[in-house]
C-alpha cells in the first residue's frame, strides 16, 4: 500500500471506531432486533429438523427432505399453499404416491406439534414487540 492509501485506510478506520456516525443511540435497538432474527432463524431450522427426523424412515428421505426444505424456504409451513407446492416438488422428483402421502402426514404432524408449543402460526411467531407502534406510523 502506498502512503496515501495507508492514510485513507487509517482515517476511515478511525472514523468508524470513533462513533461519529451518530449510530450509537441505535445500538440497543440493533441488539434487540438481532435477538428476534435469531429466534426466527432458530424456529425455521427447528421445523426443518423436526421434519427430517420424522421422515427418517421414508425410502426417498433425501428427495422428500429436499422438497420440504426448498418449499419451506419461501413458504411458511402453515401456509395453505405449502402442501401443493411441496407435492409439485415431489412429483417433479418422481417420488411414489405412497411416499407423498406419508410426507403429507408428516407435515401435518409437524404442524400439530408446533401448536402444542404455542406456535399456532409460524408467520405470527416473529412479530415485532412494538408492532402496534409501527402500524400506527402515518403513511
Amino acid at each position: 500500500m502506498n502512503p496515501n492509501e495507508q492514510a485513507l485506510l487509517e482515517s476511515f478506520t478511525a472514523m468508524l471506531s470513533a462513533g461519529d456516525l451518530g449510530l450509537d443511540h441505535h445500538a440497543e435497538a440493533h441488539k434487540e432486533s438481532g435477538k428476534l432474527e435469531r429466534g426466527l432463524e432458530y424456529l425455521h431450522g427447528h421445523i426443518n429438523e423436526m421434519f427430517q427426523l420424522k421422515a427418517a424412515d421414508l425410502t426417498h428421505h433425501t428427495g422428500v427432505c429436499a422438497a420440504f426444505s426448498k418449499v419451506h424456504n419461501y413458504k411458511y409451513i402453515d401456509d395453505p399453499g405449502f402442501w401443493p407446492a411441496m407435492e409439485r416438488e415431489l412429483k417433479a422428483q418422481g417420488v411414489p404416491k405412497e411416499e407423498q402421502q406419508k410426507a403429507k402426514s408428516i407435515v401435518e404432524k409437524v404442524i400439530d406439534e408446533l401448536k402444542k408449543f404455542d406456535v399456532a402460526k409460524e408467520q405470527d411467531f416473529g412479530y415485532h414487540p412494538d408492532l402496534d407502534d409501527v402500524m400506527a406510523v402515518p403513511e
